[in-house]
């Protein structure tokens, strides 16, 4: 299972911080569990971060990738360059008429982390090498294939408002998931209830 890809867009410093809970490792019951959930939800961590080509060189998101060294297991982020060409393609969550008027997408940060996701979970993310179809071929199109990634974590915002953040998972690698926590869930409801605190 591909871990998920955070994307990140920034032209400010991003502050060295533990991951979001949509990706830290379960709680202790649930790690202790002997399912074979336990194995998987330990792999829950961010290895590759995505932003802009333009953004990649930017001394805070470097300085942020330095620091993840030292926080994050097994080994840190690497960073994947997103071509802006590749931003329309994916579907994101948010609606930013800002950033639809300058990249053509809702969220840059919900985009990178979707098409770094589809890349990593061995699905051949879109490109735009080809001239699109008309809207109505395209429309039909895009009904018929399944999405390729899924959002974890939609754009978040820095206090700032100088960083966004999304996290996503390949679409097969979320189905995985969502089976293994089905079957966390289940062996947690077998646990005998926990003893009264006296």
């Amino acid at each position: 299972m591909a871990p998920p890809a955070a994307s990140v867009a920034s032209p400010a410093p991003i502050p060295s911080a533990p991951i979001p809970p949509a990706c830290v490792p379960p709680a202790p019951a649930l790690a202790q569990q002997e399912g074979a959930a336990a194995p998987l939800l330990h792999q829950l961590h961010i290895v590759t971060l995505a932003a802009l080509t333009h953004k990649c060189g930017h001394p805070a998101l470097r300085q942020w990738l330095a620091d993840a060294q030292d926080w994050h297991a097994p080994q840190p982020p690497r960073l994947l360059a997103v071509p802006v060409t590749e931003l329309p393609a994916q579907p994101v969550h948010t609606r930013s008429a800002h950033m639809l008027a300058r990249y053509g997408s809702g969220s840059v940060a919900e985009a990178c982390a979707l098409w770094a996701a589809a890349l990593l979970g061995k699905a051949a993310p879109q490109t735009h090498e080809a001239p699109p179809p008309p809207p109505s071929a395209q429309s039909l199109h895009n009904a018929a294939q399944p999405p390729r990634a899924r959002l974890l974590l939609p754009r978040i915002v820095a206090a700032n408002r100088r960083a966004t953040l999304a996290v996503a998972m390949s679409a097969a690698d979320a189905q995985t998931l969502g089976a293994a926590l089905e079957s966390a869930l289940a062996a947690a409801a077998q646990l005998p209830p926990p003893k009264a605190l006296a």
